[in-house]
């Protein structure tokens, strides 16, 4: 039976990639949610996204800072997720290069994607400053509202408060399993 609903599934999945239409609707998400893994179902968003680090922070927004970030999930879990950027202080002074990377999720969970857009990942990252590694494991919290804005919360007692307000940026591109992307869904 397992190998009937297998191969029923990918004739659907093989017919609407060929045709090129999907039906969007407002359950696009969990429509998409299940992914084909060795012949096998298996729960779990699949998706790449990328964007841009925009953010004011720390103590009455006294640091800028600004790069890129990418996070990539297969079937729930998190493939990779870094933050590349610079800090510098709002007077011009104190440029330097931070890197958050090597993220691990945490134990028994999945990243979750809400129908709206909305997605949440929990886990810990290596965050490097001038190029060493200045904070390692640091608790960390991920996500993304409506497909389009990105944010990211470090333990502040473990970074010496370097990121007090978050680190937050803007979605270029998303595309989800089958390579759609915000623009496809209608979510601008």
């Amino acid at each position: 039976m397992d190998k009937i609903n297998s191969l029923y599934l990918f004739v659907v999945l093989a017919m609407t990639l060929v045709s090129g239409s999907l039906l969007l609707s407002s359950s696009l998400p969990s429509v998409l949610a299940d992914s084909l893994t060795n012949g096998k179902v298996t729960a779990g968003p699949t998706f790449t996204t990328e964007g841009t680090v925009n953010t004011l922070t720390g103590n009455n927004y006294t640091w800028l800072l600004g790069g890129n970030w990418n996070f990539q999930a297969i079937n729930g879990i998190t493939d990779s997720l870094s933050i590349d950027m610079t800090m510098i202080a709002s007077n011009g002074t104190d440029r330097h290069h931070m890197l958050v990377t090597n993220f691990t999720q945490s134990n028994n969970t999945a990243v979750s994607m809400a129908d709206d857009g909305n997605i949440k990942v929990n886990g810990t990252s290596d965050i490097y400053g001038h190029g060493k590694l200045k904070w390692s494991t640091v608790p960390t919290e991920v996500s993304i509202d409506r497909f389009n804005v990105l944010h990211m919360f470090v333990d502040n007692n473990q970074t010496e408060d370097h990121f007090n307000g978050g680190i937050h940026g803007i979605t270029n591109s998303f595309s989800y399993g089958f390579n759609f992307n915000k623009e496809s869904v209608g979510l601008h």
